[in-house]
């Protein structure tokens, strides 16, 4: 049974809707037009979510049909993917922007030593 889901979910035809469901989910939660992702990381992100399914004990004890199966762990996918991406956007945005700001340098430090300050003379006590 897990060799057929696992045919269904990693086939050419489920990553080329996974692919343009990510791209259309990204581009209606943050208005941003990414291209399609890699296959091979969608397909690898299928088999993890695939093997958390399995193992996952709250699945295991309810009873599922095929389809419930390969449509839960499409959504699953799917959300994991979207999240992901526009985290990974959002902070290497900001990397960008870190670089285009100029550090401020912290301030020269300032000498409390009394080593080589020689002290008046008219101030000897007799």
């Amino acid at each position: 049974m897990t060799s057929y889901i696992t045919a269904r979910l990693t086939s050419d035809t489920n990553i080329e809707y996974l692919n343009q469901t990510i791209v259309d989910e990204v581009r209606q939660k943050r208005n941003l037009d990414i291209l399609p992702q890699n296959k091979k990381r969608i397909k690898d992100l299928v088999y993890y979510i695939h093997n958390e399914w399995f193992n996952d004990p709250d699945t295991r004890d309810r009873t599922y049909s095929l389809e419930e199966i390969i449509n839960l762990i499409n959504k699953r996918v799917i959300k994991y993917a979207v999240r992901d991406i526009v985290n990974n956007y959002f902070a290497a945005k900001r990397y960008q922007e870190d670089l285009n700001t100029l550090p401020t340098p912290p301030a020269l430090p300032l000498s409390t030593s009394n080593s080589g300050v020689k002290l008046p003379e008219n101030i000897h006590p007799n």
